[in-house]
């Protein structure tokens, strides 16, 4: 029995539920407002104003009791701590070591708040970067939405305030996902954090065998980031997520967890929409399993039907993937390498390796999870390791870029599967298949001790050494010649063609 709307409970839970369509949202308007010619930008964000609004007008209530569980004020103050404890250590802000990936980041944040939007940059006068770019001009051309409210308060603040904005950010789309976590399942479990903390491939045994092969010798336990020990075949933890890709993570963590909260095949176009501008990567993973629900449907045990078919071309879908196209359409300006790793591997003389390594991926990345299979879970759990086997055997832009961010919402639904399976093995007693997948999570969570451990131990090191925290040795994209994001610059920034349709029709 549904809950009535007039409910408190539902006005608060309604309320989150707008909150997190606006944290998606805000950057996906400022984005289409500042970087599209006004003909372009106007439809499109009236497109994804009323594509969103449906959303809301479709959110469906809980019942009283299950909102009383949800809403358990204590447990949901400890896990913000929390929360607030991990992001802050990840690096967000400046007051923890940042790693290395933040070299780009903070470029972009720093592009984005001393330059005029669209962001260009004029190489003229630089030969190496002219030459690197094909051309002598530049255009931003990233996965920049996330760090756009950021860049907002930059303009006006500076780029620390910025920083401590997108502290402030992250911590409250990481709270978001919980919300909707404990949403799905009406309670409140610190166990389901613990288990978020925990979950990932066994990388700390990859790293052993990797060791192995190359004559490495340093230790897997420790300081040194073991989340891609397996190159191309890895999928990233939930931490390392945090620590190093937050900006395309957490959106694709809100869009998966509002998709399994509102089973609605006329929202699937939408979902996939407010996903588009942080990352296509994550996008390619989300639609697969939307053509996979579409076909079998959410529990995968029904046969595709017109009317399911009629409710997926709903005027909210359609509106919303066509108010996206153009942001799209940015992205493709890019010229980031693309092709089949293992027919890459085979040119370069390391197929054997190749093949062994991805045997290894199939087995310690999300084989071993094969733990939680139950009658109930079956074709979900093998739909998603399918996605998980299939996905990175492809590559685009850099080496592990696709595969591991494209298994982001795949990787969301099989600890959703994880955490389900633990409340059932407790209340069916089936204690050594659950000392079975703690000792599993135990050993993945070498991966993500070693971010917290790294954190500490580099953040202590420039305290004493009166070091900064922040990772900003790019400082921007202007310039890149003997800066090591000369290598990957492509990923960045794509040429700048005055003549181009793109450029001349669509951008500002």
């Amino acid at each position: 029995m549904e809950n009535s709307k007039s409910s408190k409970f539902f006005k608060i839970d309604i309320s989150i539920f707008i909150i997190t369509c606006l944290y998606l949202l805000v950057p996906i308007v400022i984005l289409l407002s500042f970087w599209f010619k006004w003909y372009i930008s106007l439809p499109a964000v009236l497109a994804i104003l009323f594509a969103t609004f449906c959303l809301i007008k479709r959110y469906k209530s809980k019942t009283e009791e299950q909102y009383k569980n949800i809403f358990n004020l204590k447990k949901l103050a400890i896990v913000f701590l929390i929360i607030v404890i991990i992001n802050v250590m990840s690096g967000a802000g400046g007051i923890f070591f940042q790693n290395w990936d933040y070299s780009g980041r903070n470029a972009i944040l720093h592009d984005l708040i001393n330059n005029e939007w669209p962001v260009k940059y004029d190489y003229s006068n630089l030969e190496y970067e002219t030459a690197s770019i094909g051309s002598n001009e530049g255009v931003l051309s990233y996965y920049f939405a996330y760090f756009l409210p950021g860049a907002v308060v930059g303009k006006l603040f500076g780029f620390n305030i910025a920083s401590i904005f997108m502290l402030l950010w992250q911590i409250l789309g990481t709270t978001l996902f919980f919300y909707f976590v404990f949403r799905k399942f009406n309670k409140v479990k610190i166990r389901y954090l613990l288990v978020f903390f925990m979950f990932g491939g066994i990388d700390v045994i990859t790293k052993v065998i990797s060791n192995a092969i190359t004559g490495n010798t340093v230790s897997p336990i420790g300081l040194e980031h073991i989340d891609t020990a397996n190159n191309y075949f890895c999928m990233s933890t939930f931490i390392t997520q945090l620590f190093w890709v937050f900006n395309q993570s957490i959106p694709a963590w809100l869009v998966t967890i509002l998709f399994v909260n509102e089973q609605k095949y006329e929202n699937l176009g939408v979902y996939a929409a407010l996903l588009v501008p942080y990352s296509p990567f994550p996008v390619i993973g989300i639609v697969v399993w939307f053509l996979i629900v579409i076909i079998f449907g959410f529990n995968l045990n029904e046969k595709i039907t017109i009317s399911r078919i009629k409710s997926l071309f709903s005027l909210s879908n359609i509106v919303a993937v066509l108010s996206v196209i153009p942001i799209g359409l940015l992205f493709m300006q890019n010229s980031s390498d693309k092709g089949f790793v293992l027919a890459k591997k085979m040119q370069e003389g390391d197929l054997y390796i190749a093949l062994l390594m991805y045997v290894i991926y199939l087995i310690l990345e999300f084989g071993i999870y094969a733990i939680i299979i139950t009658k109930e879970n079956r074709k979900k759990v093998i739909s998603y390791f399918a996605i998980f086997a299939i996905l990175p055997l492809f590559y685009l832009g850099g080496g592990l870029d696709l595969g591991n961010r494209a298994t982001i919402p795949i990787l969301v639904l099989l600890y959703l599967e994880i955490i389900s399976f633990v409340d059932t093995a407790i209340n069916n007693k089936w204690y050594i298949r659950l000392a079975i997948l703690g000792v599993i999570l135990c050993l993945s969570s070498v991966t993500n001790f070693n971010e917290f451990y790294r954190s500490i131990v580099r953040t202590y090191e420039n305290k004493i050494n009166n070091y900064s925290n922040y990772s900003d040795g790019y400082e921007t994209f202007a310039e890149f010649e003997n800066k090591e994001c000369r290598i990957f610059i492509k990923n960045f920034v794509a040429p700048y063609n005055k003549d181009n349709f793109f450029y001349k029709r669509i951008l500002k």
